[in-house]
């Protein structure tokens, strides 16, 4: 069961006609209402819906620089990210990439986790390394905006042999 937060308030001046709401949530939807106020006594509310915008994400991921071992990964910012996530794993390995990367066999499935990069908010390329060669690596790009994280840009790399 889901549960609506608890009502917020918010009192301005009788002359304001426009307000700010915030610290509101990505991709919510909200159900405002606007209420006049004379001498304590309240009108009908003016009702309306709105939801707010997706956080701003990452775009145009390009890897490059592939070797044997590394390849980089640059994007364009994301307008007010704090860092970004990148989450890579093997495709096609058959063996775990070193210790950093862990298979877990479930039946006849083999399973890998992503490893994961944060970078800090100016930053807008990375180097991944210990990579296995000639293998192909899917990547996740995601930008943060304090705790949220925006929707995911998805690329794949290839290491050469």
């Amino acid at each position: 069961m889901v549960t609506s937060p608890a009502p917020f308030q918010l009192l301005v001046d009788g002359e304001v006609t426009t307000t700010v709401l915030k610290n509101l949530s990505p991709l919510t939807e909200y159900v405002v209402n606007v209420y006049a106020v004379v001498q304590e006594v309240s009108s009908e509310p003016l009702k309306g819906t709105e939801t707010t915008l997706p956080l701003p994400a990452v775009l145009n991921m390009n890897v490059y620089d592939e070797t044997s071992s590394t390849m980089r990964v640059s994007w364009e910012a994301a307008a007010g990210a704090t860092g970004y996530l990148l989450l890579y794993r093997s495709i096609n390995a058959s063996e775990p990439q070193l210790e950093q990367e862990s298979m877990l066999s479930v039946g006849t499935d083999l399973c890998v986790f992503s490893l994961q990069v944060r970078v800090a908010g100016g930053v807008t390329n990375t180097q991944l390394v210990e990579l296995i060669p000639n293998t192909e690596y899917s990547i996740t790009l995601s930008a943060l905006h304090g705790e949220s994280t925006s929707d995911a840009l998805d690329g794949r790399g290839v290491t050469c042999t």
